[in-house]
């Protein structure tokens, strides 16, 4: 019975709590901000994908701390943010809070943000991704606590960088390529988190179109001619370009640069 009880606690999946309001998470994630650095391993990272000093400094990018979960976690809490609810937090089995970091997901931090600047969730490029039993490499996780006691999924929410009343918008798949393509042409970027993710564009897409919005590019990284799952992703991004009424429109680029930001990078 002990041995069956015993197994029964192993199994059990950790209770969630609900999400935080988009300011309460904003608060705490800026100031865990405040509270890290960005490694020159990283910058010079960045640099080399396009960025300048200012636009890393206007991302507030960081690298992911080693060590010093529990008290950084208490210095927050201790200034007044909210911990529960928010993605990448849970309760470890001592009653105490923490953050779910670990040194094998090592890499920047990226904040996620939405079309007013605030940050709902944060990504992680890994400093060493992952490679599954296919060979498929993981660059980038979000910063999630679902699979802890009283954690939360970060979602998968859709990135805006630039400004919200542009006539024209360019969507690209990753935060990351969306700030560096950014950086590099000035023009307003929407990142899906992944091919699967159009869905995210909605609500942005909604308010876009309040704003004035006309034109929205697809610029979805060139597999989506050899790709299916890119090219379903494509063609799903230009049905709802089309719902909300814009002005659809496919940039192509040559084919040996395979994302937008890399195309803007062979031109500067």
């Amino acid at each position: 019975y002990e041995a069956i009880t015993r197994q029964k606690e192993k199994t059990k999946l950790p209770s969630n709590s609900e999400i935080a309001s988009i300011y309460n998470r904003n608060q705490t994630y800026e100031m865990l901000l405040s509270m890290l650095t960005l490694s020159q391993v990283h910058r010079d990272n960045l640099k080399k994908r396009g960025f300048s000093d200012k636009s890393i400094e206007f991302g507030e990018y960081r690298s992911t701390p080693a060590f010093g979960f529990d008290k950084l976690t208490r210095a927050l809490a201790e200034k007044g943010c909210v911990i529960q609810g928010v993605p990448g937090f849970f309760e470890k089995k001592d009653g105490n809070w923490t953050m779910n970091f670990k040194s094998v997901c090592s890499g920047i931090l990226i904040p996620v943000r939405t079309m007013s600047g605030l940050i709902q969730a944060f990504q992680i490029r890994l400093d060493n991704p992952f490679v599954d039993s296919k060979g498929k490499q993981t660059k980038y996780i979000w910063f999630s606590s679902v699979d802890e006691e009283k954690g939360v999924s970060s979602g998968g929410p859709a990135h805006f960088v630039g400004n919200p009343c542009d006539e024209t918008v360019f969507v690209t798949e990753g935060p990351l390529k969306a700030d560096a393509a950014h950086s590099m042409s000035g023009r307003t970027f929407l990142a899906v988190a992944g091919a699967g993710n159009v869905n995210s564009l909605r609500e942005p897409f909604e308010i876009l179109k309040r704003n004035g919005t006309v034109n929205v590019y697809e610029t979805l990284d060139m597999d989506k001619y050899t790709n299916i799952h890119v090219e379903n992703a494509s063609k799903a991004l230009i049905r709802l370009i089309k719902e909300y009424g814009f002005n659809p429109k496919i940039m192509r680029w040559d084919s040996k640069y395979k994302g937008v930001d890399d195309f803007l990078l062979s031109n500067q």
